[in-house]
Parts: structure tokens; sequence; C-alpha cells
């Protein structure tokens, strides 16, 4: 989802939901940006039978706060965390299960968190505390582990720990073939057999079936773009993200 008017804008996440079909009872939504959390409230106003709340902060230290905004007993909740980069603390998703027992997960996960850890195996220390905040403190155990990544390492502490061991995650790449993000997914396991895991499991399916050029079609469809003027903004992008570029 863009802020600027003028610019091709998509629906994000807050938007996806309020426009669903089977309406969520209440979304509640953190934005640190307050440009960003004033556009998200505006849009979200388009949708006013949609019972929507939009907190201005960071999520770390907002997560252990949110359950009263959610006036319901043991409610079922669906939590998705969009991190910029390594941002999200594993202390926040601790705080989360813990307010949340019939909770399930869905996490981009940062590809950048493996080549973080490739720095610290090669004895780069630099990044040790935000590996400690982002895997926990007892990512030094990944050290001795040199077939685990971090993506893992968390996914198991999520299964052990916070007593979500059902789920999968699936690797999406650019269109350079470079890897971004893991979607992952991570729910509880009931006595009916994790029924709501089946849709999760069915949405990284497709994901995983997604080819760049299918989905440089369906841009060009809805944004009206030929083949030639998508490929001019998506090899600037490219050139952007290629390591000659990182900072």
């Amino acid at each position: 989802m863009s802020v600027s008017r003028e610019a091709e804008a998509l629906p994000g996440s807050p938007i996806l939901a309020a426009g669903s079909t089977r309406a969520f009872d209440r979304i509640l939504c953190i934005e640190k940006n307050e440009t960003h959390c004033d556009a998200l409230r505006e849009r979200l106003s388009r949708f006013p039978a949609r019972n929507s709340v939009v907190l201005h902060g960071d999520c770390n230290n907002l997560a252990a706060s949110v359950r009263g905004k959610i006036p319901y007993g043991n409610p079922l909740v669906f939590v998705f965390v969009d991190p910029e980069g390594m941002d999200l603390r594993w202390s926040t998703l601790k705080a989360l299960s813990h307010e949340f027992r019939y909770m399930d997960l869905l996490l981009n996960f940062p590809y950048g968190a493996e080549r973080v850890l490739a720095d610290l195996r090669r004895g780069r220390e630099m990044n040790e505390r935000v590996m400690g905040a982002f895997a926990g403190l007892d990512w030094p155990m990944l050290l001795l582990e040199r077939n685990k990544g971090v993506v893992d390492f968390v996914e198991s502490k999520i299964s052990s720990v916070l007593g979500r061991p059902v789920g999968d995650r699936v690797l999406v790449k650019d269109t350079a073939n470079h890897p971004r993000y893991f979607l992952l997914i991570r729910v509880r396991r009931t006595s009916g057999g994790s029924p709501f895991y089946r849709g999760y499991e069915a949405m990284l399916n497709r994901v995983a079936g997604l080819k760049p050029a299918e989905v440089e079609g369906v841009l060009n469809d809805k944004f009206g773009r030929s083949i030639h003027s998508f490929e001019g903004k998506a090899g600037e992008e490219r050139a952007q993200d290629s390591p000659e570029h990182e900072p």
C-alpha cells in the first residue's frame, strides 16, 4: 500500500482484512511511522462497517498492552507481523503469545537474518546485539549448529516455547531470483486438527507456485502497463537492490 495518492497503490494487509467477505470482529494495527499511521486511519475509515483500531507506535513496545484493545474473553486471534529488517524482537512474539492463548501467527521473516548469521559465524561481532534481540539470547546455539539457519532456530522456538507446533514456510524471491523473505505460518494444535491451518497451507502453496512473470502480468493488467514499461521500472529496482548499491 502506497502513502502517495499519485503512486500506484496496492491494498496492504489491513485493507485486505477490512475488505474480507468474512469480517473480523476487530482489526488492530500498529504502525510506527506517523505519516503511514494517519494514511492507514484514513483508508480504514472507508470501511465504516468494520471495527478497526490503529495505534501509533513500535509494536515491540505495545505488544504487551494490546490485549486491552480487544474486548473479548478468549478471542481467536490472527497475528500478521511484517517487520522492516530485523526490527522485530523475540520478546514481542513471546508477549503476544502470552496475551493471546488462541493465536495463529503469520510472519514475514527477513532473509537478511541469514546474512547477519553468516557474518557472525565469520567472527564479526558487531551484530550480536541485533541477533540477540531478534532471535533471543540463546542465539549463540546457532554457532554450534552450523547446518541450521536463523529461520530454523526461530521456527523451532515458536513451536516448542510458544506452543505453535503446526506450520510451514515458503521462501519468496524477487524477479532476479534473489531470496527476500520467508513467509512463515505457525498455529496451535487443537483437538479438531488445527482446521484453520488447511487454509493457511493452501495459501503457502499458492505463493510457492507463483512465478515472477505471473506476478508481473497481474500488475500490468491492474495498472494498464505495457510489458516494456514494467521491465524498465523493474530493471531500475533490480539495479538498486544489487550488491553494488547496498550500504
